[in-house]
């Protein structure tokens, strides 16, 4: 019964995402790929004429935003001219949200998502049929990327509740036949389960796997442990969390096929992901992306926070929104020939990067793990200011040395000024959707209120 509840909901989804002229905006998409960098930053203003001339007027919020400021829209021409619109925080569209819907197009039905809210203050999205399926045209471009095709055999490993909770042996999975994909539990990954996840994914054999990093490096480590089990996908398809240097490396030894890393929003506010040649690309028909310290676009190798334009959700349009995420710039053109805006790192959210007390951040701790072996899944919190807990889930090969390894090397990299303690568990709590936050620093927020000094 729960298959065919997988299956009905699942058809549904593939005509709502994938029906109309979806197929239709791929081919754009694809004839687009040949464009020049100056042919794409035409095309890129022409959409955000589109944007300010059509749907903006539509929207309540931007409608009083140009009365406040004191400004006309239709003065907003060109790539150079957004630029020096204001930012846009995930605060006021929580807290107006409403006002964020356009109705464009006018006369389709409109529904809400939410986003997986890591900080635990998830946010209500406005959708419908053309903003659902213009942005699954860029998940058919990232296919044709890979090498695959709808309808070849494809695992997945995100946050539904596919397997009821309280479930204790297998199937942790259940099967779609609309996309011809089995759906994984990322809920009940353990050093119990694992063993299963390895065994079915090895009949199944998946053309390709596709999920949260987290969920998919349990199982890489797991084969890379057993090699009885063998699993040999075309290719692995990251998204939704951070992928790490060591869950990459992971992932693409145990399953021997390339990991394609994707980077985008429930908002819809960009799509960013890696070619062929492992470069990370902004598409830039899904809109622009700024990287912004102190409000000015930093340089190649230099890294900020994300601001995004979306030329998809024009049922909630998003324009410089900020999404509290870092990455690095590349700048340089890319061997695979798409003349996209490229970039070497996505690093992240900054809520995820920790502050020392004296005042250095910490975005990237997994090197500290490195070498150390029978880890399963491990997470570093913030606690205070001043103290850092790492909590490990072990596997049989665990040594208890190793814990302090890792409080050690965890602590070189955090300074004096941070003491650091770990924990053994039998597993890790995931966040809202299923996902595993690898970092969770503490809220500035927080700080001030624990930290009054």
């Amino acid at each position: 019964m729960q298959n065919i509840g997988v299956a009905a909901y699942g058809a549904y989804l593939h005509r709502r995402r994938y029906g109309g002229k979806c197929r239709n905006y791929a081919q754009e998409l694809a004839a687009n790929e040949k464009k020049s960098a100056s042919e794409l930053r035409a095309l890129q203003e022409q959409q955000l004429r589109r944007l300010l001339d059509e749907v903006v007027p539509r929207t309540p919020w931007y409608r009083d935003l140009a009365k406040r400021a004191g400004f006309q829209w239709q003065d907003v021409r060109d790539l150079d001219d957004l630029r020096q619109l204001p930012i846009l925080d995930k605060e006021s569209v929580r807290a107006e949200n409403t006002s964020f819907v356009s109705g464009f197009p006018p006369g389709e039905r409109v529904y809400t998502s939410s986003t997986s809210g890591t900080t635990n203050m998830p946010l209500t999205v406005y959708m419908n049929r053309t903003t659902d399926r213009r942005s699954y045209a860029f998940y058919l471009r990232q296919m044709a990327w890979m090498g695959v095709t709808m309808g070849d055999r494809r695992a997945t490993f995100f946050g539904r509740m596919v397997v009821p909770p309280r479930q204790e042996g297998p199937p942790y999975w259940r099967y779609d036949p609309s996309e011809s994909n089995w759906q994984f539990s990322s809920y009940h990954i353990s050093p119990r389960s694992l063993p299963h996840y390895g065994r079915k994914l090895a009949e199944i054999r998946p053309v390709e796997i596709r999920g949260y990093p987290s969920s998919i490096a349990a199982v890489a480590r797991f084969l890379v442990e057993d090699r009885s089990v063998t699993v040999r996908p075309k290719a692995v398809h990251t998204t939704a969390e951070t992928l790490s240097p060591d869950a990459r490396r992971l992932i693409e030894t145990a399953f021997e096929a390339p990991v394609f890393d994707q980077y985008g929003s429930s908002e819809m506010s960009h799509f960013v992901t890696q070619c062929e040649r492992g470069v990370y690309h902004a598409h830039p028909e899904y809109g622009v992306v700024e990287v912004l310290r102190d409000g000015k676009a930093v340089g190649p190798g230099e890294t900020g926070e994300v601001v995004a334009t979306s030329f998809v959700a024009l049922c909630m349009p998003l324009i410089r929104y900020r999404l509290g995420d870092v990455m690095e710039v590349d700048g340089s053109p890319c061997d695979c020939g798409r003349a996209f805006p490229t970039f070497r790192r996505v690093l992240g959210r900054q809520d995820d990067v920790i502050v020392t007390p004296d005042g250095r951040l910490i975005g990237r701790l997994d090197p500290a793990f490195k070498g150390v072996d029978g880890i399963l899944e491990s997470q570093v919190e913030q606690v205070a200011s001043d103290r850092v807990v790492v909590r490990i889930v072990p596997s049989p090969e665990f040594r208890n040395e190793a814990a302090e390894v890792i409080r050690r090397q965890v602590a070189e990299r955090l300074g004096p000024t941070v003491s650091v303690s770990t924990e053994i568990h039998g597993s890790l709590a995931r966040g809202p959707g299923g996902k595993l936050r690898a970092v969770i620093a503490l809220r500035r927020a927080d700080a001030a209120q624990r930290d009054p000094a």
